[in-house]
């Protein structure tokens, strides 16, 4: 039978997800409300032609 206590112990995540997780968590990602605010920003402090 498995001990998941000991197998536990020998655990080490995946480098590469790590990577991943951290630069996902940096980026500043803009979704599409940012996006539209934005542009009706521009547009009523005349940005926009």
């Amino acid at each position: 039978m498995l001990d998941f206590e000991k197998e536990l112990e020998h655990y080490k995540p995946c480098p590469d997800v790590e990577d991943v997780e951290d630069l996902v968590q940096e980026a500043d990602t803009v979704d599409m409300p940012d996006l539209i605010r934005q542009m009706i920003e521009e547009v009523n402090n005349g940005g926009l032609s």
